[in-house]
């Protein structure tokens, strides 16, 4: 899903953007995606939620058209990177939190309109996260740095990390 130019060539892929380049096989900027419910066992979402209008409504539509007991990725910049909005095409910064509603994540019960959102989210309330991850930048010092300190660095430090992933499973 909006995979610019790391297309994947192969057979049993789609490879969706919304603008026409080589090796994409579907352009859409429709809100729906033109799919049925139910159609991918698994959809890799590559730096492409931080660009689109709504990313809730697409992280909805994701949910949506993932079979159930398939697999969604999510790669984005870390919220407490300065790449997250240091790029004029991003235009939502995400995080961890960002995902409640999901199966197993809530938000705490003294927000009222989050609870009536929460009504809404159809298939995303299916989705349990099962993995969380970084990437770490190629900075010199982090990789000589022991596991643990990497982790740390990861966690306290401005600009350590370049991405986030995530990975939600749908279930029933």
């Amino acid at each position: 899903f909006g995979c610019g130019k790391n297309v994947y060539k192969a057979p049993n892929v789609v490879n969706l953007d919304v603008v026409p380049g080589d090796g994409i096989n579907v352009v859409t900027s429709e809100k729906q995606l033109p799919f049925s419910d139910n159609t991918f066992d698994f959809i890799i979402a590559n730096h492409v939620l931080e660009h689109v209008p709504n990313w809730f409504e697409t992280m909805k539509e994701l949910s949506r058209v993932l079979k159930t007991g398939g697999v969604i990725e999510i790669w984005i910049p870390p919220i407490s990177s300065d790449s997250a909005f240091s790029y004029r095409d991003h235009i939502n910064r995400i995080g961890f939190e960002s995902f409640a509603g999901s199966k197993d994540m809530r938000r705490a019960g003294t927000n009222v309109l989050a609870a009536e959102e929460f009504k809404l989210v159809g298939d995303f309330a299916k989705l349990s996260l099962v993995w969380r991850g970084n990437r770490l930048r190629m900075f010199w010092w982090l990789l000589i740095l022991p596991v643990c300190l990497a982790n740390w660095a990861a966690e306290h430090l401005r600009n350590v990390v370049s991405e986030e992933g995530f990975k939600f499973v749908k279930g029933e």
